[in-house]
């Protein structure tokens, strides 16, 4: 069973980084390879802390949805970064 509340506390800070590295990205004040491996890198960090406080179904379960929420945002264009160049 999927908890919610750990799930989103999993979830709400990768939306926070991703919306507030959307916006640098935008502005041109994070660009090029060093800001497509800051994110990574944070991403990375934080992820790697999940075990932690949630199950290993979670994680598995909020992996596929981050994928098909990746591959939708590729389809309609909405994030720069996830255009494909």
């Amino acid at each position: 069973m999927i908890r919610i509340l750990p799930s989103l506390i999993a979830v709400i800070p990768l939306f926070a980084f991703g919306l507030v590295a959307e916006q640098l990205w935008r502005k041109k004040i994070m660009q090029g390879e060093l800001g497509r491996k800051l994110v990574h890198i944070l991403f990375g960090i934080w992820i790697a802390f999940w075990p932690l406080f949630i199950s290993i179904n979670e994680i598995v379960f909020l992996c596929i949805l981050m994928f098909f929420g990746t591959l939708l945002l590729s389809l309609i264009h909405i994030s720069e970064p996830t255009r494909p160049y």
